[in-house]
């Protein structure tokens, strides 16, 4: 059994939405080790956000960041098939901690360890899905029908909801996360009410 772990995460897990940049944009993501504790964790943050925590700043915490597109699945194998584990304890032997004239702990690494984090760097920069990504809903549907869509000129707020779940489905398959599905499929049902509409005029 691996000795760091974190828990699971899926293939497409990683992506999110980043309104702060460009709704079509991920949130950046990261992974955090605690020197002291070993713990590994992974987080995201808006890509606008240059906030850095004083555990990073002072490095206690070693944090990487991960591709924006990163594949979930293979993180997870990364670290909780052990591939990591030697990289980690080098990382977590060399580093001193000690208090600083501001009375601050922090860690500084020795040689070894610096050139193991820098290993785990471009392992996890690896770990980009190689097609697919965050797409608006608008973008990935294109020309579809109605009918490719699911969608018809009269739907309930349920029934759009199951047509964009069908349709976030159908993407993920090609590795693909839908930005503003449901929206988008309700401006599609409302002009093809309005359409009709006309007709009937």
């Amino acid at each position: 059994m691996a000795e760091y772990r974190i828990d699971p995460i899926g293939r497409l897990e990683l992506l999110d939405a980043d309104p702060s940049s460009s709704p079509i944009r991920p949130m950046a993501v990261y992974v955090d080790f605690n020197v002291e504790t070993g713990k590994l964790d992974t987080g995201m943050r808006y890509q606008s956000d240059n906030m850095i925590p004083m555990s990073v700043w002072h490095g206690l915490v070693r944090r990487w960041t991960l591709p924006l597109y990163a594949d979930g699945e293979a993180l997870t194998q990364l670290v909780n098939g052990g591939h990591l584990d030697a990289l980690l304890t080098r990382v977590r032997d060399g580093a001193e901690t000690y208090l600083n004239n501001q009375s601050n702990w922090v860690a500084r690494l020795a040689d070894d360890a610096q050139n193991a984090e820098a290993e785990i760097a471009r392992l996890l920069e690896g770990l980009a899905l190689e097609d697919g990504g965050l797409w608006a809903a608008a973008d990935y549907c294109g020309e579809s029908s109605p009918t490719d869509l699911g969608i018809r000129a009269v739907m309930s707020d349920e029934e759009i909801q199951r047509a964009a779940d069908a349709l976030e489905t159908e993407a993920s398959a090609e590795d693909i996360v839908l930005y503003g599905t449901e929206d988008y499929l309700r401006e599609r049902v409302e002009a093809l009410a309005g359409d009709e509409t006309e007709d009937e005029e």
